[in-house]
This record gives C-alpha cells, sequence and structure tokens, in this order.
C-alpha cells in the first residue's frame, strides 16, 4: 500500500489546506491533466478513480490506477516543470484542486503547515524511491537472473557430452532426410535424440551444485543453439532478453496455436516434437479450459456494470473471449501485464468494441503488483482470472498474490488460476529453451488458497500436468 500526502499531514495542516482548494467534478473519460501542459496546480482525488495514461503509443496504457486519497500534480509544484502524463477519469469522479497561487499563499502564511507539508511530501518521495528500487531490482517473470559465466574443465566437458547426444540425433535426422526416408523415421530419430538428452543431461545435473547450474545450462543452450533455433518455438524461447523489453508474446502466440514452424523441413520437425511435450500440450489445453471455466463462471450482476479482472495478458485469446459476454451484460474488463507487446497483441486480437464494454490495458510491473507495491487501484471485481503466472513465482509470491486477489473480491465472487505440475520433459524446457518453470502439485495449493482466507476451493479442471483451480471469497 503507497504511502499518500494527506495521510502524513496533521489535522490543522489539513484543514488549512482544505481552505485553500476547490472542487472539480470530471465525467468518465474528461482530463484533468495532460501531458506537456504547465504544472503547477496539485489535485487529490476525493471520489471516483483516476488513470495515469501513456497515450503515446498506440495502443494506449494504463501505467497507474488511483483511488480516493490520491494525490497528483506534486512533483510539478514542487518543481515547477511540465506535466509528464495525461491524467483523466476511468470514472465519474470528484477532485480538490489547489491552484499554485492559492496554495503558495497558505504555506508561506504559516510556517508550521509550511513545515509539516514538505516534511510529508518529502516522506512519499522517499517511499516512491524504496518502490522504484525493490521493481528495478526484481526479476521479471519468466528471466533467468544472470549466473557465473565460469565452468570447471570436467563441468565442461561432461555438457559438451550431453550435447553431443542431440546433436547426433540431428546428423542421423539430416542425413535421413537427405536420403529420402519416410518422415516418421525421420521424426523418430528426432524424438530418440531429445530422449538420450534428457536422461544423460539429468545425470550430469543431478551430480552439479546448485550455484554451478546456470552457467552449465547457458554452455548447454550455446553449444546446441545453431541447431535448436531452426525451430520456431526454440527460437523464440532462446531469443535474447532485455529486461523490461523483454516479450514472450510471439513465443506464447506460437506455442498456443501449436502450428509447426520451422526455417527447414528438419526445422520444422523438431518444432512439432515441442509443440507435442506434455507442457506444451498443457499449457495449450489449460489457455483453453480456463477461458471455458471463466466464461461458464461471470456471474449475473442484476442491474451493475460486471467487473472482471485478468492478471497477465497471455496470448490475449482469454480477454478476447471474455469481451463478448461481459459487453452484453455491460462492464468493464481490465488486462494487468508488465509485458506492453503482450498488451499490444490482447488489444489488436479483441474484435469487440462498444459502448457497453470498458477494455482497460494497464502495464505495470508484476512482480510489484503481486506484492502489493504497485499504485493500481480496482474497485471490487466479479471474477479475477490468472493464467500464465504461477510458472514464474515463488511460494511467498504466490501466497501474497492470493491475499491480494482475496481482497479485490466481491464477497462470494470468484477467482481461478492455472498452474503446471512437473512432467516428464522438465529438463527440456528449463535446461534446453531455457524456459524455467515453478512446477506445483495441486493439493499444495488448495491448501495455500485455503490458509489465505478462501472457501470451496476445488480443481476446475485437470489433465495430465495441467490444471486451474477455482475459489471463493466469503461471502463475510
Amino acid at each position: 500500500m503507497s504511502v499518500e500526502l494527506f495521510d502524513q499531514l496533521r489535522p490543522e495542516t489539513r484543514e488549512r489546506l482544505d481552505a485553500a482548494s476547490e472542487t472539480v467534478h470530471l465525467k468518465t473519460g474528461e482530463y484533468l491533466i495532460r501531458r506537456g501542459d504547465e504544472g503547477g496546480d496539485m489535485f487529490r482525488l476525493l471520489s471516483g478513480r483516476l488513470e495515469i495514461v501513456d497515450g503515446r503509443s498506440r495502443p494506449e496504457f494504463i501505467l497507474r490506477v488511483l483511488g480516493p486519497g490520491a494525490v497528483v500534480g506534486e512533483m510539478s509544484f514542487l518543481g515547477r516543470g511540465a506535466r509528464t502524463a495525461d491524467v483523466r477519469a476511468g470514472e465519474a469522479s470528484v477532485a480538490q484542486r489547489w491552484r499554485r497561487g492559492a496554495l503558495e499563499q497558505a504555506l508561506e502564511a504559516e510556517a508550521a503547515v509550511a513545515a509539516d507539508f514538505y516534511r510529508a511530501a518529502a516522506r512519499v518521495l522517499a517511499e516512491r524511491l524504496d518502490v522504484l528500487t525493490h521493481i528495478t531490482t526484481s526479476s521479471n517473470p519468466g528471466e533467468r537472473s544472470g549466473g557465473s559465466e565460469w565452468v570447471s574443465a570436467s563441468a565442461a566437458d561432461e555438457t559438451r557430452a550431453v550435447a553431443d547426444v542431440l546433436k547426433a540425433g540431428f546428423r542421423e535426422a539430416e542425413e535421413l532426410l537427405r536420403v529420402g526416408r519416410p518422415r516418421h523415421e525421420i521424426a523418430e530419430r528426432l524424438s530418440s535424440g531429445l530422449k538420450g538428452f534428457t536422461a544423460r543431461g539429468r545425470q550430469v545435473f543431478e551430480e552439479l551444485e546448485l550455484e554451478d547450474e546456470e552457467a552449465v545450462s547457458a554452455l548447454l543452450a550455446q553449444e546446441l543453439r545453431p541447431y535448436l533455433v531452426r525451430s520456431r518455438l526454440a527460437e523464440q524461447a532462446l531469443a535474447p532478453r532485455d529486461g523490461q523489453s523483454a516479450s514472450r508474446a510471439p513465443m506464447l502466440a506460437h506455442l498456443a496455436l501449436g502450428n509447426p514452424r520451422g526455417s527447414d523441413p528438419l526445422g520444422r520437425l523438431l518444432d512439432e516434437l515441442l509443440l507435442g511435450l506434455p507442457t506444451a500440450v498443457a499449457y495449450r489445453d489449460r489457455a483453453i479450459s480456463i477461458t471455458r471455466l471463466a466464461m461458464q463462471n461471470l456471474p449475473a450482476v442484476g442491474g451493475g456494470a460486471l467487473r472482471a479482472l485478468v492478471i497477465g495478458a497471455g496470448t490475449g485469446a482469454l480477454v478476447a473471449a471474455l469481451g463478448r459476454p461481459i459487453m452484453e451484460q455491460g462492464g468493464e474488463l481490465t488486462c494487468i501485464d508488465n509485458d506492453r507487446e503482450a498488451l499490444a497483441y490482447l488489444e489488436s486480437g479483441t474484435s469487440v468494441r462498444s459502448s457497453r464494454l470498458s477494455l482497460r490495458l494497464v502495464h505495470t510491473d508484476l512482480p510489484a503488483f503481486v506484492q502489493g507495491a504497485s499504485d493500481i487501484f480496482l474497485t471490487p471485481q466479479d471474477l479475477i482470472v490468472i493464467d500464465d503466472l504461477l510458472e514464474y513465482l515463488p511460494d511467498r509470491v504466490v501466497a501474497a498474490l492470493a491475499r491480494e486477489v482475496l481482497e479485490l473480491l466481491q464477497p462470494g465472487a470468484q477467482m481461478m488460476m492455472g498452474f503446471l505440475a512437473s512432467g516428464d520433459d522438465d529438463f527440456i524446457f528449463e535446461h534446453l529453451l531455457r524456459w524455467p518453470m515453478i512446477r506445483r502439485d495441486p493439493p499444495p495449493v488448495a491448501e495455500m488458497l485455503e490458509s489465505v482466507g478462501f472457501v470451496d476451493v476445488r480443481m476446475g479442471w485437470r489433465d495430465g500436468i495441467g490444471n486451474v483451480v477455482m475459489a471463493t471469497r466469503p461471502q463475510r
């Protein structure tokens, strides 16, 4: 929960400042502040919701969502700079406004009021710096942390021996392809190479110290990269990623479609094998199942707008599917993600457009959001869906996310989340595709949800290693 300026003020200071303010009424979509305008005036939201918007991009993204009590414009008042962002009303809102001259006059009139105001402003700025530091140092979902590049000579030899198993499979498959052998024979040889690689690789990694695994895994990927990138999935999985600019959207879209592609016939065959692995199949089936369950369990909100929240954009298929029934009833569909490209995929793939459906794309740092360190204000939701996220969050963060979600739900409303259990192909995704995932079994997930306060916790779908768990916020 962020620190708000007025929460830090003494009651007598708030009274003096209230007397110097004026009231502003905003309609839904009306702008309070425009980027580039001359700054100086400060605002405090009394009711409703404000959205900090990046209007320079197409589609536009919501960067922050502020609720009652939030203050905007204080930085331009303190620093006398131009406005740095657009601020608009997400719904009918009421705000206090302090014009620069009136606020300066109120602060100059009483030294005690000025001292209290600037002391509170310093606390708020310090808290924001702490949050920024937390966000900067937290890793993105799905990204590996950097490891030592040094590998001992013996470990390097073992790693190259593991890589040679798969290289041999490639070379034999290429020879079968060259002499015109049937396609199924070539696929069997590639599959055999993958199995041999997995068996030998597991033996090697079992003998490694934990701190050496990252470096050895990187060396393994380096050795095999020229062979692997002929597959579209492997090419996208192994593409260089640069922190916040990294996007997994193209890879997830290819995985969801399940249509093998490659740079040559052997690459397409490898892609077909990778897309047919249990993890890839479970990923596709889970996405279909969680979408079906979400649509089946959309509540009917009598006389009011329906509010649904999707945490994690994925390929956008879930949001696109939910858009139509929400539009028919009227309501708001919000998607939160830290991947701009994934949000752009989502927006471009959502064909449903209507004044009865408000589609809000919120770009924020997901690790910060799930741990309550993000300025995202949300009104109580009628349904919350989380998919393609638990694979990248440790247990303590999943528990924190569950608590956040519980507080965001209406009493009696449902939450559902998808996750993957362990499978025989864990090693391939972890060390060949460099796509690390945290796998979980259903019982611990159910126990965690019950421990934070959810009721009616049950598996909505389970097939192989794919899972969708459903849970309800108590009525009271």
